[in-house]
């Protein structure tokens, strides 16, 4: 969790975006999950599950964002009265 690196919001309009990335070299591993090898690198049938975190926080941000949205404009329009 602590190798997240997100970039400020960039882009204009309806193309604004940000960059999510981690500075792990394992995390597709944990993300996607992966199969379970012995020492000499054999397929032993095994499954890690993945986690699924940056799916499940894009689900989240999609739910809460337009409330957000509503509540930024609704201070901005208040501090211009």
């Amino acid at each position: 969790m602590k190798s997240y690196r997100v970039s400020k919001v960039q882009g204009s309009g309806k193309e604004l975006y940000v960059d999510f990335r981690s500075t792990s070299p394992h995390f597709y591993l944990v993300e996607r999950g992966h199969k379970i090898v012995d020492k000499r690198g054999r397929d032993t049938g095994k499954r890690v599950h993945g986690k699924h975190m940056v799916e499940q926080t894009v689900f989240e941000y999609q739910k809460n964002f337009p409330k957000e949205v509503e509540k930024m404009v609704d201070n901005l329009i208040k501090g211009l009265k």
